[in-house]
């Protein structure tokens, strides 16, 4: 749709993009974030790998227009998917912080609370 040169497109995408997919990622960020770190490192724990995720991006537009410049559309639109699926590999590959071990025991401990 960007592609069209039709105005109306490009800001629908952007509307799409920034409203809905961005709006999404942030907002499950923070539990995520809280998740993947206990409590004594989790500030800087989350912060470091915010910040250098952060800066990496920050490159992201000059290096889609020398791709636009090499390959045309095709190379910012490749490069987009390479960050994706680097980003899809390290969610995929994030341990799970609750699980059966974690449930059993909360519910020990629930137990002996309603117990006492």
């Amino acid at each position: 749709m960007a592609n069209t040169g039709n105005p109306v497109f490009i800001v629908l995408v952007y509307m799409i993009a920034i409203g809905v997919i961005h709006a999404a990622l942030t907002g499950t960020q923070a539990a995520w974030f809280a998740e993947l770190f206990k409590t004594s490192p989790r500030t800087s724990g989350a912060s470091l790998g915010y910040q250098i995720a952060a800066s990496v991006a920050g490159f992201a537009p000059f290096l889609a227009v020398l791709l636009a410049e090499s390959f045309g559309w095709a190379g910012p639109a490749g490069f987009y998917v390479v960050i994706g699926v680097v980003g899809l590999i390290g969610v995929a590959t994030t341990g799970e912080t609750w699980g059966p071990k974690q449930r059993s025991a909360d519910t020990e401990a629930e137990k002996s609370v309603s117990r006492s």
